[in-house]
């Protein structure tokens, strides 16, 4: 790192597409908390794939290679630099198989990874949603008839 053009609290960081300041912001926050989240996630089972896969095939290493296989895309996709039309529908093929897990298990069979699932795919939507120039659009107009009928 020293001496080399890497820069990765920039790469962790980086919003593209803001609007203003405080969009930056927001957006900087979700990026910073989905790709850290899914590059350990990714350290993670990466290191529980190559356990699981010295033993013999069972439905837990399937579970396991899924996920791993699901993370990596997720870097992919996190990481690069693309139009928001393309990483959004990126991010919906990636993300269909967890929405679909949470269609087929109920919340009982998930237990605790039921709510990490909600989580993870509202980080997604946060992430996507602080790309869209219109979202700022909206709420400033939402801020303007809020100030118009509570203060004026």
């Amino acid at each position: 790192l020293i001496g080399s053009r890497l820069q990765p609290w920039q790469a962790l960081v980086r919003a593209t597409g803001t609007v203003g300041r405080k969009s930056a912001v927001l957006a900087g926050l979700t990026s910073i908390v989905l790709r850290s989240g899914i590059l350990l996630l990714f350290l993670f089972f990466g290191l529980i794939f190559l356990s699981v896969m010295q033993g013999p095939d069972s439905r837990e290493s399937r579970w396991i290679a899924l996920i791993t296989i699901h993370l990596t895309l997720s870097l992919l996709v996190v990481f690069s630099n693309m139009k928001l039309w393309l990483l959004a529908m990126s991010a919906l093929l990636i993300n269909a198989p967890v929405v679909i897990l949470l269609a087929e298990f109920q919340r009982q069979q998930l237990e605790f990874g039921w709510y990490v699932l909600w989580a993870y795919l509202a980080l997604w939507s946060m992430f996507l949603l602080t790309r869209w120039r219109q979202t700022y659009r909206a709420l400033s107009m939402l801020g303007e008839e809020m100030r118009y009928y509570l203060i004026d």
